[in-house]
């Protein structure tokens, strides 16, 4: 068989065609090249190429490989890829130019990414057959991030507000190319929708127009136009704004009151150096396929007779804030899309901190329910949905009724089963049974919880030291370095990275022990 591979091989040379098309990637290790044009191979009907390395004579993947430069750009393939393959034909620069880092294989170029302008600006135009081509039309250079189209070449841009593709607003100075945003400092508007950043709600890589934003001032004010100098009234008056979606609200001279419901999209950002210095109303958000963003604010009810943030459609997110008294803190129901809750306190409610209700999905992470339900409800965290979402590194404590020996204070998982992970669950509903655990439903992954009887199977029956506050305390043992690693949760209710100590484990609960 192997003779009959040669014979083949050396009438296929004879006639002027290549045999190492017929042998595909084993002639890389077979024989030795000379250039990259040896290191051609053909499967079926797909051509790969690589590179001829010239020390070892050998054929390999393009990219990076010890010894080379640790600069190797594999998004622009180098200049590898482009040695062997990109030689000029008709006018036109062949398309294998890029090393496609999946396959380490030089492949034909694609649009958007300016592959073609950076391998030879002459021929910045990736053209439906996978090769540079030299512009010209202006809409091929904005399909390629540029601006427009002069004398074959892409003229670039110098500032944001030449970018008119809102999915690519930032203009680039090292390449003049508009691109996605990938940070706030990069935008106009100085928000800039990361995917990380819950406050800026855009589709990721797109800015914040700067006419969404708006600033509002309680008290102190005259009437404005929306600006920092100038700012409105009351958020009623900002909501007269058809184009105002984030409201920077500046420090409350009182409480400020909200309108309610509220049913469109917008995001209510504190402006005050810490979440109680702007102080809003509560208020229902009910706005169908619709989003709320709370950031850096405290909602109050010293009455106790209202529901603090009640969601009756659409989704709520709080971040980095404070719900403090209140008939409910969050009280989301049946037809509330999702409710998410980070780094936030909720405190002091007659009724539970968080009651979820209905098919409502959840996002609970890194926040403390601290003394509420001791007027109804009974149990801190109702999670009654029938979505099972994220409940982690949060700390329940001193919820319920100490005089209902029989309703459990903490939590109450309803009749689907939840997963609670990381999370400090302790003397909740001080009563002779002691149970914090409403029903079955709960199932516990590294949970600390005291002596409970009623806790998921697994949970350490350990009692934590804790300051007034809730934070842990600098000695204590039973929740520092014990959390499961969690690699969507890196940092805690104050920013502090989790885990404090690297190379350690988190700590259990809504803080890292400071």
């Amino acid at each position: 068989m192997k003779n009959a591979w040669f014979f083949v091989a050396f009438l296929m040379i004879v006639s002027g065609c290549d045999a190492r098309l017929l042998l595909d990637g084993r002639f890389s290790v077979s024989k030795s090249c000379e250039n990259s044009l040896d290191c051609v191979f053909q499967s079926g009907a797909t051509t790969t190429q690589k590179i001829c390395e010239q020390s070892s004579g050998q054929c390999r993947p393009c990219g990076p490989i010890p010894g080379m430069p640790a600069s190797f750009d594999v998004v622009t393939g180098s200049k590898e890829c482009r040695s062997g393959y990109a030689m000029q034909s008709d006018g036109i620069r062949s398309g294998n130019i890029v090393c496609d880092a999946n396959t380490g294989a030089c492949r034909s170029c694609q649009s958007v990414n300016q592959e073609c302008a950076k391998a030879d600006p002459a021929f910045p135009v990736c053209n439906a057959s996978g090769v540079c081509a030299a512009c010209t039309t202006s809409d091929e250079c904005v399909k390629e991030g540029y601006i427009t189209c002069a004398l074959g070449r892409c003229r670039g841009c110098s500032t944001n507000s030449e970018c008119k593709d809102e999915t690519r607003p930032f203009c680039d100075p090292s390449s003049t190319a508009c691109r996605e945003c990938r940070a706030d400092s990069e935008c106009d508007s100085q928000l800039c929708d990361t995917g990380k950043n819950p406050a800026v709600v855009e589709g990721v890589g797109k800015c914040a127009k700067p006419s969404s934003i708006v600033w509002v001032q309680n008290g102190g004010c005259t009437g404005g136009q929306g600006t920092i100098s100038s700012p409105y009234c009351s958020i009623a008056e900002a909501l007269a704004n058809p184009s105002a979606k984030y409201l920077q609200l500046k420090n409350s001279l009182g409480v400020y009151p909200v309108p309610s419901p509220l049913n469109r999209s917008l995001v209510l950002l504190g402006q005050g150096a810490s979440m109680s210095d702007v102080v809003l109303a509560p208020f229902t958000f009910s706005g169908a396929g619709q989003s709320l963003v709370l950031r850096n604010l405290t909602v109050r009810d010293q009455a106790k007779t209202q529901s603090l943030v009640k969601c009756s459609a659409g989704s709520v997110t709080i971040l980095k804030s404070s719900l403090d008294t209140g008939k409910r803190g969050v009280d989301a129901d049946a037809a509330c899309t999702k409710v998410t809750i980070e780094q936030t306190r909720i405190e002091g409610a007659s009724g539970a901190g968080i009651y979820i209700a209905g098919q409502t999905d959840y996002r609970i992470v890194n926040s403390i329910v601290l003394s509420t339900a001791s007027s109804s409800d009974f149990t801190g965290v109702i999670l009654s949905s029938s979505k099972a979402g994220k409940f982690a590194f949060n700390t329940l404590v001193g919820n319920g009724k100490t005089i209902a020996p029989t309703v459990p204070g903490g939590i109450d998982c309803g009749t689907t089963q939840k997963l609670l992970e990381n999370s400090l669950i302790f003397s909740n509903s001080n009563n002779p049974i002691t149970k914090q655990f409403v029903g079955t439903a709960c199932q516990g992954k590294s949970l600390v919880v005291g002596t409970d009887p009623s806790a998921p199977q697994g949970s350490s029956m350990s009692s934590p030291m804790l300051n007034s506050d809730g934070t842990l305390m600098a000695t204590d043992a039973a929740c520092a370095d014990q959390a499961d690693a969690d690699p969507e949760i890196t940092v805690d209710f104050f920013g502090t990275p989790r885990p404090k100590t690297m190379g350690g484990k988190a700590d259990i609960g809504f803080h890292e022990v400071k």
